[in-house]
């Protein structure tokens, strides 16, 4: 085996697959990634997802795959969660950023451009600690949110009257009749933001019901939806 820059990572995942019953580990399809794009570093994204997945197979053995996170999710949700009998449908991932997909006959269109705003949860954040609020609880995976009131009340119309807008702009050329908001916020803001969202566009929204990780979620699914996505 070559050297490698990532034992760390790569014996993190010996000891995810060593903590399988050994029946399990035999049936192992393979090992699914998740990982962000990095647009300010310049490199190629795509280049370094294969190499990243030669690399880790060459070491460990089993099949690899190498995913944006978003993308994932996106696979996540439609194997296991509320999108999964929808075929047609537009997908949004609320974290730091507002991300989307679009899915058209349940293949998953990652696109040179992927949607990406900065209307998502550190926004909020911004404010929050503008007006001295506690900030921590906005990235626990668990639990409810404090009441925030107004601040949370004008960052929730920001964040729909993007979401409305990208969808404005990708009706002009798909149809679509449901939207799908994936996140870790608590389920009571992203049914809040659906139900908003729904009432300013007349689009049916509902909100992702794999939590608090979609994005861990469609790393496992990796192996069998990889099939389904369309660069």
């Amino acid at each position: 085996n070559r050297s490698t820059n990532h034992s760390e990572f790569l014996n993190t995942i010996r000891k995810a697959i060593s903590m399988l019953p050994k029946k399990a580990r035999e049936r192992l399809a393979g090992v699914g990634l998740a990982l962000p794009y990095s647009f300010s570093s310049g490199r190629d994204q795509e280049g370094y997802f294969n190499a990243l997945q030669i690399e880790i197979e060459e070491h460990l053995g089993v099949s690899v795959f190498v995913q944006n996170d978003i993308t994932a999710a996106v696979s996540g949700e439609s194997m296991f969660g509320v999108a999964k009998p929808l075929s047609d449908y537009m997908y949004f991932y609320l974290g730091a950023n507002l991300h989307g997909r679009l899915v058209l006959n349940h293949q998953i269109y990652n696109g040179n451009s992927p949607l990406s705003f900065d209307v998502g949860m550190a926004a909020l954040e911004k404010e929050l600690a503008k007006h001295r609020q506690p900030l921590e609880p906005l990235w626990e995976r668990t639990g409810s949110w404090p009441d925030y009131g107004d601040l949370l009340i004008a960052w929730e119309g920001r964040l729909i009257d993007q979401m409305a807008q990208s969808l404005e702009s990708v009706s002009q050329f798909v149809e679509f009749e449901t939207v799908v908001l994936s996140s870790y916020a608590p389920p009571e803001i992203c049914g809040d933001i659906c139900r908003k969202l729904e009432a300013q566009t007349g689009v049916r929204a509902v909100a992702g019901n794999i939590t608090p990780s979609p994005k861990a979620v469609g790393a496992a699914s990796l192996p069998f939806s990889s099939r389904f996505i369309v660069e």
